[in-house]
């Protein structure tokens, strides 16, 4: 019985403890799957500004190299 309980105990306190994030407690959480999608979107928006007849904007951006690297930890 005494082990049932601290098996218990221990699974709730390790859910607590990676479920801080998800209630505000645990500060950002980073996704590396959205930054991913966020990076590729970006560049896409900067192949299309840059071959769009009607905009200069995208050509300046994507001669400076874009957004291609990840951040630094």
């Amino acid at each position: 019985m005494k082990r049932r309980i601290f098996t218990v105990l221990l699974v709730l306190g390790l859910c607590v403890g990676t479920a801080s994030a998800q209630f505000g407690f645990g500060g950002i959480v980073y996704d590396p799957t959205n930054y991913a999608n966020a990076v590729l979107r970006y560049n896409q928006r900067l192949d299309r500004n840059a071959n769009s007849p009607n905009s200069n904007a995208g050509k300046d951006l994507a001669e400076r190299g874009g957004f291609t690297s990840s951040p630094s930890a």
